[in-house]
């Protein structure tokens, strides 16, 4: 109904709190009530020209997107493309800290206002540039460059969210999730780290969905179906497969 909604059904699920809810430092309570919403951002021309392809990865933290950035670039790098990454992780910081009820601390990493906005699109820019400035000529291999870029909060900026000519979004069950970040404590996983995949994580666009399945290994059984989709994305603007 507005820029980014869709009208639909959501399933809404219940849960009874199993911990006691962590409190936020009063320096993050502000931050949490002014997270940013807005990027001054122009897409690089290189992608605009069709010579850079930007592939988004996002999903929730220990969804998979590392495995699939490492599988996907290599298996890239052999059918042919120039691959460069772009991580969100690399312009995170602490957005705060939140006690916990046995009185110790922890930090969150996981809010919008915990990423450097500017500098992580001036790094998508970055690698997209380079990437057409080392292109392969069409005339030897009809490829554009990739730039792979990830992140549990890609699709929260409208900007970055909408510069991405393929979305790839980790659908990761809660209980997956909490496996995956079990180093954490209980509480902060749930009143925390969840609950902001679910207000900033979630796409706010249309994506390709690939379910992740709980209990997975380390290796990343479905690139072939994330090749898959490249590979189609290519073929209607007549590149080669």
């Amino acid at each position: 109904s507005g820029a980014g909604c869709f009208r639909g059904i959501a399933i809404v699920e219940l849960r009874q709190a199993a911990t006691v809810a962590p409190r936020p430092q009063y320096c993050l309570i502000e931050k949490m009530g002014k997270q940013p919403r807005w990027l001054t951002w122009s897409l690089p021309a290189s992608v605009a020209q069709g010579k850079v392809l930007l592939i988004g990865i996002g999903g929730a933290p220990g969804s998979g997107k590392r495995a699939l950035v490492k599988a996907l670039a290599g298996a890239l790098d052999v059918e042919g493309f120039r691959v460069a990454t772009a991580s969100q992780d690399r312009y995170t910081t602490s957005a705060g800290s939140y006690w916990l009820p046995d009185g110790g601390r922890e930090e969150t990493y996981d809010m919008p206002c915990s990423i450097s906005w500017k500098d992580f699109a001036a790094g998508i820019g970055d690698a997209a540039t380079k990437m057409a400035e080392g292109e392969i000529s069409s005339e030897e291999n009809g490829r554009p460059g990739v730039v792979l870029v990830s992140g549990s909060l890609l699709y929260w900026m409208a900007q970055l969210n909408q510069a991405m000519q393929i979305r790839l979004f980790l659908r990761s069950s809660r209980e997956e999730v909490f496996r995956q970040r079990q180093n954490l404590p209980e509480s902060f996983l749930e009143h925390v780290l969840w609950p902001c995949h679910l207000e900033f994580g979630q796409p706010q666009a249309p994506v390709q969905e690939i379910v992740v399945s709980d209990g997975r290994s380390d290796s990343w059984p479905t690139l072939s179906q994330v090749l898959g989709i490249i590979r189609a994305h290519l073929r209607p603007n007549g590149s080669q497969p």
